[in-house]
């Protein structure tokens, strides 16, 4: 039997995983048949053409092909010759995102980008083709360019006749369906949208009244109410979870579910195309739609005449050329009850944790309602709170340490362009970037002094401020840039229910503080709260163990 000729071979391989690198860089593949042909066919086909086709040979070329494949990957990522190669960065996320993949499955991103940040500096390259920026003057220029699009991170709510409005890349399309948004969510909708809020808050306090002295989990309380609510607004149905004491319809776990594994999944969306092939992928992707499914059901049997978001959503007003499909209303309802329960639960529950972490803060405040509030019936009076600016001040400090979204929203620079100046920083084409607001809206050049703390006072306009450490200190002490702050995203794809969401959450705080006194469970850490937070684009919360003591009205 004649020697095997294994040179030729090698060099046969070593040339095709060559060329195949080179296909990767430039049209970065993710297709099922687009990797079937590179990985698997590529390699047979050299090996036919070399003549050196059999089982021995096969057995070794096509593994020593992927291998050579991934080698030159890896040396192009962490050479001089990258793009991004000037950016500082772990030369775990220069190789690959199957590391914040794991940050991300850990709900750690949030903080492990600020360590990144300290370390580092104020750019910071966190993928192989990603930057994240911690500077204030970044905001704008990411958030409200039309030039940059939704990165890769969006692709996954791209689901073919199921496409929801913050999956939406295109800034033309997302503009026609942001208007029936705007139409659902105007100032006269919200005045509509109050009396069903007011009506919610009071089945609250009648449960919370029942439990009085008792230790309840108030972040649980708050998502029954936030979803009762969303329901009541979106579709014109409440879920009665308040008055039934538990998640009635079974929606609010699975919502989380599925937002933990897209916050995963998301960070190596090449792998999207391949979960539609698992039963699994197929059934996380469809359970929100089936969720939603029933009420779509129940809201078009109340007619066309019921003015509730859906209405618009739907433009059943008829304002539109063309009508909306009924498949993207159902997506958008879905997302603005997860979306707006959630994020609207979690800032009202963040807000009591850093209340009960400062007493003196929390007294102080339901002092202020109390002076204003005679009694729980006045929270419907939302005129009054317009005398609360230190309820303001505690809201917005709580939203500066605790955005809805920690991280920030990807954006990606047009992979056909020629680069963007970002700041005096240019970033090349196809760069996936994001201004990451838990650092920004932490950072002491724009924040100070006691950027890490729960600190109030900083949002009043004074001469002179006390801090909580018993010194004075002068206005011109004081650094408070409003141009780092914006929990809710700004420009045309910011959030759109965010006067919704602001009304919900200072009106759950006045009826919780006007008519409780709260404390911290006995034997419950209360910095166990915190550290539990996980950042999965928005925030998951634990538990938050409570007692409340009803006050005289």
């Amino acid at each position: 039997m004649p020697p095997m000729d294994i040179h030729p071979t090698a060099m046969s391989i070593l040339l095709t995983s060559l060329v195949s690198w080179q296909v990767y860089k430039k049209f970065e593949p993710n297709s099922p048949a687009a990797s079937f042909i590179l990985l698997l066919v590529v390699p047979l086909c050299t090996l036919v053409y070399s003549d050196s086709l059999s089982i021995l040979n096969t057995t070794l070329a096509i593994p020593l092909y992927w291998c050579l494949l991934l080698t030159f990957i890896i040396l192009y990522r962490v050479s001089p010759f990258h793009p991004l190669s000037k950016y500082p960065g772990p030369l775990s996320c220069k190789v690959s995102k199957v590391w914040l993949a794991y940050i991300a499955a850990r709900g750690d991103m949030h903080r492990y980008v600020k360590t990144l940040h300290e370390r580092y500096g104020d750019v910071v390259r966190v993928g192989p083709n990603e930057l994240s920026f911690r500077r204030k003057d970044i905001i704008e220029p990411i958030l409200s360019n039309k030039e940059l699009h939704k990165g890769p991170y969006y692709d996954l709510r791209q689901v073919p006749a199921r496409n929801p409005v913050d999956g939406i890349k295109d800034y033309r399309e997302h503009a026609a369906r942001r208007r029936l948004w705007s139409r659902g969510t105007s100032v006269s909708m919200t005045k509509i949208y109050t009396q069903s809020l007011i009506v919610g808050i009071h089945e609250l306090l009648d449960e919370l009244l029942k439990r009085q002295d008792t230790t309840i989990d108030i972040s649980e309380w708050l998502s029954f109410t936030a979803t009762d609510f969303m329901g009541r607004m979106t579709f014109s149905t409440s879920f009665d979870m308040v008055k039934m004491g538990y998640d009635s319809v079974g929606i609010i776990k699975p919502v989380e579910e599925i937002t933990y594994q897209s916050n995963i999944i998301a960070q190596t969306p090449w792998i999207i195309p391949y979960l539609m092939w698992l039963p699994q992928g197929k059934k996380a992707l469809n359970q929100g739609h089936r969720l939603g499914g029933d009420m779509v059901r129940k809201r078009k049997a109340l007619g066309t005449d019921t003015r509730d978001l859906y209405y618009y959503l739907m433009d059943e007003a008829g304002f539109e050329d063309v009508k909306p499909r009924e498949t993207d209303v159902l997506s958008d309802g879905i997302t603005a009850i997860a979306a707006g329960s959630d994020t609207t639960a979690t800032a009202v529950t963040n807000t009591l944790y850093y209340l009960l972490k400062h007493p003196d803060v929390k007294t102080r405040l339901q002092r202020d309602i109390r002076e204003v509030f005679a009694n729980s019936q006045e929270v419907s009076d939302y005129t009054k709170s317009v005398e609360l600016p230190f309820l303001d001040a505690c809201i917005n400090e709580s939203l500066r340490l605790l955005p809805p979204g920690l991280t920030g929203f990807q954006r990606q620079v047009d992979p056909s362009g020629r680069g963007k100046m970002l700041g005096e920083h240019f970033v090349p084409p196809g760069t996936n970037v994001y201004a990451h607001l838990y650092s920004i809206q932490r950072d002491p050049r724009y924040f100070s002094p006691l950027p890490e703390t729960f600190w109030p006072d900083r949002w009043l306009d004074q001469d002179t401020y006390t801090l909580p450490t018993g010194e004075n200190i002068s206005k011109d002490g004081l650094i408070l840039s409003r141009d780092a702050y914006y929990p809710f995203s700004i420009g045309q794809q910011g959030c759109a229910g965010r006067n919704i969401a602001l009304l919900e959450l200072r009106t759950l705080l006045i009826a919780i503080l006007r008519d409780f006194d709260i404390q911290a469970a006995e034997g419950y850490r209360l910095d166990g709260y915190e550290e539990a937070l996980k950042d999965v684009h928005v925030t998951l919360r634990g538990p938050l163990y409570v007692q409340l003591h009803p006050v005289a009205t």
